[in-house]
């Protein structure tokens, strides 16, 4: 997968968003969520803010209902205040 790739330092963001877009068109929502909030993990870990910040609003925001990655997002945005 181009997100573990791309953590694993051989790939680029450009293919993570790119690979998210393949596949089953009724889980598109669901991989652009889990590329948001993964994406803005490891951005947190390099304590880069302000680019975490935008990608965590987007997966608190439509990352499906009881997901971890939208209670996630939810809880690094409190945390972020």
């Amino acid at each position: 997968r181009a997100l573990v790739k791309f953590i694993q330092g051989a790939g680029t963001r450009e293919a993570v968003a790119a690979a998210a877009q393949e596949g089953d068109p009724a889980r598109l929502a669901e991989r652009v969520c889990d590329d948001d909030f993964y994406l803005a993990e490891l951005d947190l870990a390099r304590n880069e803010i302000a680019a975490a910040k935008p990608q965590l609003e987007r997966a608190a925001e439509k990352c499906p209902f009881a997901s971890f990655e939208r209670m996630g997002a939810a809880a690094e945005l409190m945390r972020l205040k």
